[in-house]
């Protein structure tokens, strides 16, 4: 039969009606429709064939019966196939095939064979109206039998008392076994009914967890092809539609390496053979944690697959996955890690800082606006050369970095020093781009910011403080200088102690007090890492083991006169000249030793062959003279090797107010 055939046999035979498979009840209506419309289609040919034979026959009577019967039949076919209720077409059929019944008994057919016509109406209507309406018109035809078969006269046929009892004995039996199948069947269709309904219930429950979860669960075959069933939030995480049937490595091959992915092929293997410990295969699992890149370069995402084994009752295995996007908490994960690196860093600086005495620490920050203030004038002046502007930014850079070394703020001058690291890198550059300076400048932007922290560790220092802003300049200039003595002893391993001489309040208001200390700063710095001995080398010369640096400022006619001295090593003129000659320094013999104390204070100069936070780059005696010169100052030295050095810096007081530097 071919498919059109066939097409429009089931349509003929269902009236065209549609049934899903999967419908239990609905698959009991088709086999109503089917059983149905087979008795209309029988019972029709076979009420045609009568009544031709009777009206052959000249029973007209019989004939009109039979004819009419037949058409009531095919109003129902009709009926079928319209919406209107199943159980008035079935209802016209039952009634059609009841009267023919009825006068088959009545008349008692040929040789007496009406009687077994009855027999399949219970069956019949029973099946085709239920156990209500069918038993009612089985019990009203049944009654009329009896009253054909027992009642003398009733009929023109006689009928022998045995065969009306086992005519009605097997009508009875049909009856009888139609209701309790049909019975039978209604209890089971009920238990059925509520058995799917139930197993609705909980696919529903089911594909509604599955579609709101925020984990997509899906299905890999052994080839490792997405099976149709996965949660919808699988596409929106890896970002592709209609995933089904596609293989799951190619969708993360973008994001694998070669190498990874083979790992993977062997890690799927392993956990579809189920012969390994489920906790080894999760601490093995390469995609615990990976990153993905979705197609349309939208933003990277982190993800995480774990697999277990599936295995269906035909012995297929599946890889069950769940797939859970990571993105949002490794992003909190890397803000909490980072605000807990802040928040240590500022515990770390308050700690640090927390014995500082306010004014002191104020002073820091007032000096280092002060120096960034001037950085940004250097970088906008765009008549000078970049060299120029890297040099003065590498000496107020140095500047903040020798306060913050001070004052035990370890983390920003470790900052500051990479910040020098990354001035020398473009200073050595054959050419310096506006790259450069831009990169430079959002660099030294990024460290300024530091500043707010500072400003609000003062706040609460002060909040625990009484004692603020009660300290007199000198008392800060003294305080500094002790810490920076205390400080660098401590780092290098040796020992020192400072002397303070005349200390003049009428000259310290006279000069520049941020000036001033800048410059006194870097001398004690430069005393303590070159000058001064350990306390072991010190006592071998026959020295004390601590060393003495000496500071005093006092006027001496129209000037002022500062002195930063030590009781060191003094300054080693031959290694001077070597590191001369290395630069390529041409040195005559008669002004050897006046060229070599000028060499010291160029740029760049220094005997450390490593920098560190505290020498190493040639900047502390350079920026001591720069900030000098610029007050129309000058530069005296006085040295003797083995027994110290004495750095006298005179000042012009007319000119003191314009020392800014």
């Amino acid at each position: 039969m071919s498919k059109g055939s066939s097409n429009f046999f089931i349509n003929l035979m269902t009236s065209g009606k549609f049934f899903r498979e999967d419908d239990p009840e609905k698959m009991d209506m088709t086999i109503r429709y089917v059983l149905l419309n087979s008795m209309i289609f029988v019972g029709c040919t076979l009420l045609v064939l009568f009544g031709v034979e009777s009206f052959r026959e000249q029973a007209f009577l019989q004939g009109i019966l039979d004819f009419s019967m037949a058409a009531i039949t095919l109003v129902g076919f009709v009926l079928l196939r319209t919406p209107a209720p199943f159980i008035w077409s079935s209802g016209l059929t039952v009634l059609s095939f009841m009267g023919l019944c009825a006068f088959l008994v009545y008349t008692g057919g040929v040789q007496n064979s009406g009687v077994l016509w009855a027999y399949s109406f219970p069956l019949l209507a029973i099946f085709l109206l239920g156990i209500r309406l069918g038993s009612l018109l089985t019990a009203l035809l049944g009654i009329f039998l009896g009253m054909v078969v027992l009642v003398p006269g009733f009929s023109p046929q006689k009928y022998e008392a045995a065969f009306a009892f086992r005519g009605i004995g097997v009508y009875l039996l049909v009856t009888l076994c139609t209701m309790v199948y049909e019975i039978t069947k209604m209890n089971k269709d009920q238990r059925l009914l509520k058995l799917t309904a139930s197993l609705k219930e909980e696919r529903d429950q089911i594909a509604a967890m599955k579609d709101n979860l925020r984990e997509a669960l899906f299905l890999l075959d052994r080839q490792g092809k997405i099976q149709g069933q996965y949660s919808p939030i699988l596409e929106a995480m890896l970002g592709k539609t209609n995933l089904t049937g596609e293989i799951f490595l190619d969708i993360l091959s973008p994001s694998l390496s070669a190498k990874e992915k083979g790992l993977l092929e062997d890690f799927f293997a392993m956990v579809l053979e189920q012969r390994f410990d489920a906790a080894m295969l999760e601490d093995i699992n390469p995609l615990k944690e990976f990153t993905y890149l979705p197609p349309g370069g939208t933003a990277p995402r982190t993800l995480s697959v774990t697999c277990s084994c599936l295995q269906r009752e035909n012995g297929e295995a599946y890889l069950l996955c769940t797939l859970r996007d990571l993105t949002r908490e490794v992003e909190l994960r890397r803000q909490l890690e980072e605000e807990e690196k802040k928040r240590q860093q500022e515990m770390r600086a308050l700690f640090e800082v927390v014995h500082v005495d306010p004014r002191i620490f104020e002073d820091f920050i007032q000096e280092m606006d002060y120096q960034f203030v001037h950085i940004n004038g250097a970088l906008k002046n765009s008549e000078e050369d970049n060299r120029q502007t890297l040099l003065e930014v590498y000496q107020y850079i140095h500047a903040v970095k020798a306060n913050a070394v001070i004052l035990g703020l370890s983390d920003f001058a470790e900052k500051l020093h990479s910040l020098e690291q990354e001035i020398k890198l473009i200073q050595n550059k054959e050419e310096i781009t506006f790259q450069d300076m831009l990169h430079l400048t959002v660099e030294i932007e990024k460290v300024y910011r530091e500043k707010d922290t500072f400003e609000q560790l003062l706040n609460r220092i002060r909040s625990f403080s009484a004692t603020s802003s009660q300290l007199q300049e000198e008392q800060v200039l003294v305080q500094t200088l002790e810490r920076t003595i205390k400080k660098l002893c401590h780092e290098l391993g040796k020992q020192a102690t400072l002397s303070v001489g005349t200390l003049e309040h009428g000259a310290l208001q006279q000069l520049d007090f941020r000036l001033l200390k800048e410059i006194l700063i870097q001398l004690v710095r430069n005393a303590l890492v070159h000058g001064i001995e350990t306390p072991e080398e010190r006592q071998r010369k026959g020295k004390p083991a601590a060393g003495t640096i000496f500071v005093s400022l006092e006027k001496k006619g129209d000037q002022l006169c500062c002195v930063v001295g030590d009781d060191g090593n003094g300054l080693c003129f031959e290694r001077i000249r070597q590191q001369a000659e290395r630069r390529g320094m041409r040195i005559e013999p008669s002004k050897e030793r006046q060229q070599l104390l000028q060499y010291i204070f160029s740029p760049g100069f220094s005997t450390q062959d490593e920098a560190d936070l505290h020498s190493g780059r040639g900047v502390g005696l350079s920026l001591v003279k720069d900030r000098v010169y610029a007050t129309g100052g000058s530069i005296k030295i006085a040295t003797e090797e083995g027994k110290g050095c004495r750095f006298y810096l005179y000042f012009p007081l007319e000119k003191n107010h314009s020392v800014a530097g």
